[in-house]
């Protein structure tokens, strides 16, 4: 269950990672403008009005007239307006603007010096209105715009209803299609990434019904602005998780792939064992003296795997010494006939007998034989063959004194005990083992 919702949490920070690629630009105007606005600027009107207009031609006739006719105009504009009825022009010379007063904000400050700057024949404004930051002013705005606001709530309910059942709605329909597990499977014979396909169909989904709601909301602008905090936030995550991440990724590419099936004896780097289950974080193998050995499927990925199963052949060999006054060709001679009569060793390829090295004492014989792991036990094989030689060279002190009889065989069938457990593991799995046996091999 925890790795299940982890590599739930990792599908949707990917997802919202990809999404902030194209939202995140159109998104950061969005955030200025709310940044500002809770910092008390003015924010991109406010620039706009303080900058002076740079390609304007000053006139060299201006008279009084003309500066009366200026301040009745503003004086008209401000009257009109009920923010800004505070607003005075208390002189007006030779274009220069000079204005007083206290607004409410400072989105109205920038107004009403914009519509000075706007007027025919205004060099300059001097802005000298000041912003009402009193208790009592603003929590009067403040409720007057929590009024406003529940008014439009409550005229826009039956379209906020339907657009929220046009999500669930939509909601719905993904969960239903993700679940159809025989359609994905008709796309891809992998169980994980038809599994993989319906959630992001079921993302696809749940993102079409929030776009058609804020369409219907006549609220688009919403749109970047929610997708894009939503990359941020996958971003944030992607960096949090990103071992997680890579995890997933990997576990997509080792199911795909498949280096390696149920019961497969293994090794990667210094771990060995046989193959448990492959899950969307980690690769789980029994060791062979039955511990559990838990590998990230980044590092498995990335890591030189030895399959000793997928060939049925597999060599052993070992080495042993004999004495310097012994026949070297006869003790090769018997060792072969020893190799020939031991159940279990393959007739080809060919055992092989070599001498190693000559030391003081002793001469050393390497000895290798081939053995078919689905019918036999590699290593019972080779502990038989090293006691049958071994026998042979106590019992023969003469080199041409006949090949002892090794018909006294121990058990050398397959050890199924490690098997044997992971079937039982088999039997209980909850369908998070992305290893299964109709899957082809690498």
């Amino acid at each position: 269950m925890q790795d299940h919702f982890r590599s739930i949490i990792t599908r949707l920070a990917s997802y919202c990672f990809v999404l902030s690629l194209f939202i995140v630009p159109s998104a950061q105007a969005e955030i200025e403008e709310i940044t500002n606005l809770l910092t008390g600027q003015g924010g991109a009107e406010t620039e706009q009005a303080e900058k002076a207009p740079a390609d304007r031609v000053i006139e060299t006739d201006t008279n009084a007239v003309d500066d009366r006719k200026i301040k009745e105009r503003l004086r008209k504009i401000y009257s009109e307006l009920d923010t800004m009825q505070a607003v005075r022009i208390t002189d007006v010379s030779s274009g220069v603007v000079t204005l007083e007063g206290e607004v409410g904000t400072a989105a109205i400050q920038a107004r009403a010096v914009q519509f000075a700057r706007q007027v025919d024949g205004v060099v300059e404004v001097q802005n000298k209105l000041s912003i009402d930051r009193t208790v009592k002013s603003r929590l009067q705005q403040t409720l007057d715009k929590v009024g406003t606001v529940g008014r439009d709530v409550l005229a826009n309910l039956p379209v906020l209803l339907l657009a929220l059942s046009i999500i669930i709605a939509f909601w719905f329909i993904g969960a239903w299609l993700s679940r159809r597990k025989k359609l994905f499977r008709k796309l891809t014979p992998n169980a994980f990434i038809a599994n993989l396909l319906g959630q992001i169909l079921k993302l696809i989904f749940i993102i079409i019904g929030i776009v058609l709601a804020l369409v219907l909301l006549d609220a688009t602008p919403l749109i970047g602005t929610i997708l894009g905090a939503a990359g941020i936030i996958g971003l944030a995550v992607s960096f949090a998780v990103r071992d997680t991440v890579e995890n997933y990724i990997a576990s997509i590419l080792l199911s795909v792939r498949h280096p390696f099936a149920v019961n497969d004896l293994i090794k990667i780097q210094d771990y060995q064992g046989r193959v448990s289950r492959l899950t969307s974080r980690a690769t789980v193998l029994i060791s062979l003296d039955g511990n559990s050995i838990r590998i990230p499927n980044a590092t498995v990925f990335k890591a030189i795997i030895i399959n000793y199963t997928r060939q049925p052949e597999r060599r052993f060999e070992f080495t042993i010494g004999v004495d310097n006054e012994r026949d070297l060709l006869d003790t090769q001679t018997m060792a072969e006939q020893v190799i020939a009569t031991q159940a279990g060793i393959l007739i080809e390829p060919k055992p092989a007998v070599i001498i190693q090295e000559i030391g003081d004492s002793q001469v050393v014989f390497n000895i290798s034989a081939w053995v078919n792991q689905n019918h036999y036990d590699l290593l019972r094989v080779r502990s038989e063959t090293i006691r049958h030689i071994k026998e042979a060279l106590d019992n023969t002190p003469h080199t041409n004194a006949p090949v002892p009889n090794v018909d006294r065989q121990a058990d050398i069938s397959v050890d199924t005990s490690i098997e044997d457990q992971i079937a039982k593991e088999q039997a209980q799995d909850d369908g998070s083992n992305l290893l299964k046996e109709d899957a082809p091999q690498e």
